[in-house]
């Protein structure tokens, strides 16, 4: 008879993805390299990333960057306007997704819930002004913390501060190669939400990573209970 898997206590959410949008980011990005290199086109930007989002691995916003500006001596400057003028307008509650307050209402009766984001700490306040702030017991940012995903360090740090074992946990994100393939190697249960910087169409090897895949946080507390009941 197989063994029962350990119950779930914890979920884990990365931020931009799963809940927010990052679509003012990456205008902010788009905005502050064609500062630098004017000729940039939306439709060139956009084709980038798109590639970007299909491959699943290295910095989005360094190799976006990279692939405009020739200048490596300006690629920080490019990066600190950007993050100057995503603090200024990001993650209103517009980019916050329409099944994010209503699935975490659901999921936050059953499992204590943290945020692990590499993020500013603003973000926090963000969240609650959004709605579901209040229903994040532990955060995990990497301004703070100082880590960033894929970094084992950042998701060892909310472990900590959980209180929980790996195997207790489901890592839930929109990046293999930031949320997944690191949460995984520690031992967490994945479910990759589809959307934001996940590609359009993933590969059926993409697909074989994470525990679950889904397109919409509205299936998820339906997948965390597969999950707990396996």
């Amino acid at each position: 008879m197989m063994a029962r898997t350990v119950g779930i206590s914890w979920v884990f959410l990365d931020v931009g993805g799963p809940l927010f949008s990052d679509a003012s980011y990456f205008t902010a990005l788009f905005n502050a390299i064609r500062e630098r290199a004017p000729g940039t086109t939306r439709e060139e930007f956009d084709a980038r990333f798109a590639e970007l989002r299909a491959a699943q691995s290295d910095s989005f916003s360094d190799a976006l960057v990279a692939s405009f500006v020739p200048d490596t001596d300006a690629h920080p400057i490019v990066r600190k306007r950007t993050d100057a003028a995503w603090e200024r307008i990001g993650y209103g509650v517009d980019e916050l997704f329409p099944d994010v307050n209503s699935t975490l209402e659901v999921i936050a009766r059953r499992y204590r819930l943290a945020c692990i984001t590499n993020h500013f700490s603003w973000v926090r306040d963000r969240s609650v002004a959004a709605g579901f702030g209040k229903h994040v017991d532990v955060w995990a940012i990497s301004a703070e913390v100082g880590a960033e995903k894929p970094d084992e360090r950042i998701f060892k740090f909310a472990l900590q501060r959980a209180g929980a074992r790996p195997e207790t946990v489901v890592m839930v994100g929109d990046r293999l190669d930031r949320d997944l393939v690191p949460a995984k190697r520690l031992g967490m249960r994945t479910v990759w939400v589809l959307r934001n910087e996940a590609p359009d169409d993933p590969t059926p090897e993409q697909l074989a990573i994470p525990d679950a895949s889904i397109k919409s946080l509205e299936d998820l507390p339906d997948v965390l209970d597969k999950l707990d009941h396996e």
